[in-house]
């Protein structure tokens, strides 16, 4: 009896370090792929060709869990030029979105920025890191959208005005503290640590 419940332990340890060879082995092919692209080909990639449950799986020691925004979890990937891929699921692990994010700013570098910037084309090339979803690309009227910084979300309101075409409208700011004051969130939103240099 002893030998055979030792033989089954046996048997069982060379599954399981099976399946962690198997998932240390999908992980670093997919982390070599990722460096391998340009960072805005990343979110398209993971979402039309690359096994979101895969990814889940294989990073599992990773995810970190919000109940910030909309209820889930996402796992950070480093990728090219010190930047990272944020890879969001939903609670039950659905996948929600891919965005790749660069250094995040803060409040007051938006405070200085706003008084100079008024169109959503300078504004995002001070800063891309928006939540996913919320793009001012292709706007031809009112529109939001949403950044991020290490204090919290700055909201940035777009209005078409003639004759200038599509601009910055209004500003406002939602610390950290009241994100979940709000429910129109579409992903998990990062936690505060993760924003942190």
């Amino acid at each position: 009896m002893k030998r055979v419940i030792l033989i089954l332990i046996t048997i069982t340890m060379i599954v399981l370090s099976g399946c962690n060879e198997t998932k240390s082995t999908y992980k670093t092919k997919f982390e070599k792929t990722i460096a391998a692209m340009k960072a805005e080909d990343i979110p398209e990639f993971i979402q039309n060709h690359a096994d979101t449950k895969k990814i889940l799986w294989a990073f599992d020691d990773e995810i970190r869990t919000t109940e910030t925004g909309k209820s889930g979890k996402y796992i950070i990937i480093p990728v090219v030029e010190g930047k990272k891929a944020f890879v969001f699921f939903g609670k039950d692990g659905e996948y929600l979105a891919t965005e790749v994010y660069d250094r995040f700013k803060t409040k007051a570098e938006f405070d200085d920025q706003m008084k100079l910037l008024k169109y959503p084309d300078e504004i995002l090339d001070f800063d891309s890191n928006i939540l996913p979803s919320y793009s001012p690309y292709g706007m031809v009227g009112n529109d939001t959208v949403y950044h991020y910084t290490k204090e919290g979300i700055y909201v940035v309101e777009y209005r078409f005005k003639m004759p200038d075409g599509v601009v910055k409208d209004r500003i406002s700011f939602i610390y950290n503290r009241d994100i979940n004051k709000y429910d129109y969130w579409l992903v998990p939103i990062i936690n505060p640590e993760d924003r942190a240099d």
